[in-house]
């Protein structure tokens, strides 16, 4: 719990994202308190809630996503400024937000969900202007191109992004369901409906050891067989405590 005078704790009670780094620390992102670390040998918390425009300090406050990618760098998903990518090493923030000097930067403020992708391409969703894609090979940020459907790509509200064992990019929508991505044929699929998840707003996906995918959604938890591509709904009726799913609360165990 944040204890108001003390250092090391949490810097407040609302947790908005938790990962770890490659030395083992625990990173907790929060609403109003920036980023934490925490050291579960030394129990021992560092907060990052300095505030900067450019390299240096944290960007913002408000942290809504954290990503360790495959090269060792940490992502971090904000709101009001973007994006920042932060190096435990030197404890210091890198700043690819709209408000960045730099020309590889994300042009929204808001940044809700991330994903790195079988490529080792970075994939940052944004609240209300579509998908930004940083390039393994590139080391570009581009935005990502119209799709033929509803210019999610361009326009949507980006709720989460995930990635299937065959390689389809599935991204989760606020109001507009669900959308698979075929990277090779650049081609769009919608769920949505009677032909879609419970909810057209899709909060997290995960996939079992089966291949079948999972939803957590605003009206109810969405099971998606890959073999008979059908849409199946639990609810409260069905044993559950709520309808509702918040952003990332889904996770799967090393048990399966």
């Amino acid at each position: 719990l944040h204890q108001p005078g003390n250092p090391n704790s949490v810097p407040t009670n609302v947790i908005t994202s938790i990962n770890g780094d490659f030395n083992g620390n625990i990173l907790i992102g929060t609403y109003s308190g920036g980023l934490a670390s925490f050291n579960p040998e030394r129990n021992v918390f560092t907060r990052f809630n300095r505030t900067g425009n450019d390299d240096g300090p944290i960007s913002s406050l408000n942290v809504w996503a954290i990503l360790p990618d495959s090269r060792g760098r940490i992502w971090l998903g904000l709101l009001g400024t973007g994006v920042d990518r932060y190096d435990p090493v030197t404890a210091t923030f890198v700043h690819y937000g709209p408000a960045s000097s730099r020309s590889d930067r994300i042009n929204f403020q808001n940044v809700m969900a991330m994903m790195e992708d079988a490529d080792g391409d970075i994939w940052f969703g944004t609240e209300g202007k579509g998908i930004y894609i940083l390039g393994a090979g590139t080391s570009k940020i581009e935005r990502m191109a119209a799709d033929s459907t509803k210019h999610v790509s361009t326009q949507g509200i980006i709720k989460c992004l995930f990635q299937d064992h065959l390689g389809y990019i599935w991204v989760g929508t606020e109001g507009d369901g669900l959308y698979r991505f075929d990277k090779m044929s650049r081609e769009w699929l919608h769920y949505s409906g009677k032909n879609g998840p419970p909810g057209n707003i899709v909060q997290s996906i995960l996939e079992d050891r089966q291949g079948n995918l999972w939803f957590g959604t605003s009206n109810g938890l969405g099971f998606f067989n890959v073999n008979t591509s059908v849409f199946k709904q639990f609810v409260e009726e069905d044993g559950m405590s709520g309808n509702e799913f918040n952003a990332n609360a889904l996770i799967q165990l090393s048990d399966g």
